[in-house]
């Protein structure tokens, strides 16, 4: 007995089927034509050649992109980006430099800090007093 894909059934109602009668099917029909599957596989084929195509296009031209050059700034880019320190100066840095025991840095962030948070600046100038302490003690 031939079985069709288009036909669905479960397990078992093949085999009930199979019990009682055969199956009747229409032999005008030819399966690769009614597939579904089959019809979308040459449809994708097609679609895949004109893809093939651009790219085969594309690489015989073989173009070439030229930049610009009226947008090209000139001269050394790394001077002109820098941060001023002030800009990148926090507490957390200015404790990393105490830890390192560069009191010297400590000190002047501090100070930078004292002047970008004037509400904070006595907590700072405490802290200037701690380090300088730190220092003559090391001494």
């Amino acid at each position: 007995m031939q079985f069709s894909r288009r036909e669905t059934h479960s397990f078992n109602e093949w085999l009930k089927l199979t019990r009682l009668k055969p199956i009747k099917r229409p032999e005008d029909l030819d399966e690769k034509d009614s597939d579904p599957k089959v019809n979308s596989l040459t449809s994708n084929a097609s679609e895949n050649t004109t893809h093939f195509e651009i790219i085969d296009k594309f690489i015989a031209e073989n173009p070439k992109i030229t930049p610009s050059k009226t947008n090209a700034p000139k001269g050394n880019l790394a001077k002109v980006r820098t941060a001023q320190p002030e800009a990148l100066m926090t507490e957390t840095l200015a404790r990393i430099y105490l830890e390192q025991k560069n009191y010297k840095k400590a000190i002047q962030s501090y100070k930078i800090l004292s002047l970008k948070y004037p509400e904070k600046s006595s907590f700072f100038a405490n802290q200037i007093k701690a380090i300088e302490q730190l220092q003559e003690q090391n001494k």
